[in-house]
């Protein structure tokens, strides 16, 4: 619409002129292009110029030249109209697996379908590999067979013959460039009853899954969150028919559950760490996971070496560790773990210059043997880089990634003093600290053990509780606490568990 002394020009009027030029960006002005046309003067954009234009704007410029009738002089303006192309979600990452969940089998035990093929749907991440979790509950690459050559691809042909079940379900998941994105999936086996004889016929067996168990909202650069619904199905089968569930709502106060509910647990048969020292082992059942386990004593006292011996131990077990050392470098943490894996069959002696006297050693071959025993199964944290984050939340988010990629169980940070010496208000970070590891460890059904110093003592007196470093935070949040302590020049262990003290000799 254009306006000459406040009375509408009609866009057909002889006397008024209308010249369009476009500008891409802080470019100069030019011409119009194809998809830009000019008709009684009105200029119609019909083709998404956008899309290639280096400057993602685009600005349309209207020359008008109008000669007054009643005052003969020519009136000229100019206006302009600016279009942005907007993207969002580009930066978002994700990862998601799409597939078929259920291989239906009938009485006689025929099987559809033969097999299921996943498929990993990524953005802004690449590949990593498919893993299954076995028994134990950790995380395995995928076995590679004739049906699928490589883990590495973005689909995956899953049997029922694969050895990926646990039962009658298999739990899968697709690692990323990114150790935080990633997707997990369940495939179950559903069946038909057998039919009964002169009684009635078996009954069918029953499953209820969701259709995705993990469900992403993408956001933009800026942290975003576009408004929109993601739908998580439930779904259900009696035998192989397709039943619809009833969603119900539930009851009782969310938090609090009846005590006669609580499942019995067998204490015979809970997962735990064997520490392989026969009256620890028999007082505490091994380290149980989902449980932070506190080492104390005074210096020197063998803190240390008592935690490297459990984690050799625990590698024997087939667990996977990860290890802080806030006081050694990767490479004396290493020598420290070699001279313990080694043992004093295979460690000579080699005399040092520096030092003036003799110094154990373990010899390459013997080394190298040791690292491809452990190879794959123990990682340490790297602490020659330097990183802006607070060490307490650096040493998180790395064992929550080696947890996640490397399937590591068994943690140990040695000690809580070093791992937040750059913290302000001591006690306070222990106690965020230790929480923090108390949740890690129930996430991810881990074992963490954390070396504390005790408070200074007195020469002769025992260490008691509220002498451990930060005992507030570590004693309220840890299944057990171990003191090692040194009587009449002979190495004894005592050990808390909840409510219970003793002496391992």
């Amino acid at each position: 619409m254009v306006y000459a002394n406040q009375t509408a020009i009609a866009l057909n009027n002889t006397a008024l002129t209308i010249t369009w030029k476009r500008k891409d960006g802080s470019a100069a002005e030019a011409a119009l292009i194809s998809g830009e046309t000019v008709s009684d003067k009105a200029l119609t954009v019909n083709k998404n110029n956008l899309s290639t234009s280096t400057s993602k704007q685009l600005t349309y410029i209207a020359y008008v030249s109008y000669a007054d009738p009643d005052t003969g002089l020519t009136i000229n303006a100019t206006a302009d109209i600016t279009f942005a192309m907007l993207t969002t979600g580009e930066d978002t990452k994700s990862a998601w697996i799409s597939g078929e969940q259920v291989f239906k089998y009938t009485a006689a035990g025929a099987v559809s379908p033969a097999q299921i093929t996943l498929t990993a749907n990524l953005q802004n991440v690449t590949m990593g590999k498919w893993q299954y979790k076995n028994s134990s509950g950790s995380w395995k690459d995928y076995p590679t067979t004739s049906d699928n050559a490589s883990i590495t691809s973005t689909t995956l042909i899953v049997k029922p013959t694969h050895s990926i079940f646990v039962g009658q379900s298999a739990t899968l998941r697709i690692t990323t460039s990114d150790d935080n994105i990633g997707d997990t999936t369940s495939i179950y086996k559903v069946q038909d009853g057998a039919p009964g004889g002169e009684g009635s016929p078996g009954q069918n067996a029953s499953i209820v899954f969701l259709t995705n168990e993990n469900i992403t909202f993408a956001g933009n650069k800026d942290g975003k969150v576009a408004a929109t619904t993601k739908t998580c199905n439930v779904v259900a089968y009696t035998g192989t028919t397709k039943v619809t569930p009833t969603v119900g709502t539930p009851t009782g106060i969310s938090g609090v559950i009846d005590l006669a509910d609580v499942e019995p647990i067998d204490p015979t048969s809970v997962e735990a760490v064997k520490t392989n020292i026969p009256d620890l082992d028999k007082a505490l059942g091994g380290f149980g996971v989902s449980q932070v386990i506190v080492l104390s004593g005074r210096s020197g006292e063998g803190k240390s070496t008592l935690s490297g011996l459990i984690l050799l131990n625990a590698i024997e077990q087939q667990w996977k560790c990860c290890a802080y050392s806030g006081e050694l470098s990767k490479e004396k943490f290493q020598e420290w773990i070699n001279l313990q894996a080694a043992g004093s069959e295979y460690i000579t002696l080699k005399h040092s210059n520096t030092r003036g006297c003799d110094v154990p050693v373990v010899p390459y071959e013997v080394s190298r043997r040791i690292r491809d025993w452990y190879r794959g199964q123990f990682y340490v944290y790297d602490n020659d880089g330097f990183s802006e984050e607070s060490e307490h939340a650096r040493i998180l988010r790395l064992f929550t990634a080696s947890a996640r990629r490397y399937g590591c169980r068994v943690f140990l940070v040695d000690n809580l003093m070093s791992s937040l010496a750059d913290e302000e208000e001591e006690f306070r970070a222990q106690a965020r600290f230790v929480n923090d590891l108390k949740k890690f460890a129930k996430r991810f059904g881990a074992v963490v053990m954390v070396v504390s110093h005790p408070r200074k003592t007195k020469k002769g007196e025992s260490i008691e509780k509220a002498d451990v470093s930060g005992a507030s935070a570590l004693c309220c949040c840890s299944a057990n606490i171990h003191w090692i302590s040194c009587r009449v020049k002979k190495k004894m262990m005592e050990m808390e568990q909840y409510r219970k003290t003793g002496i391992i000799a």
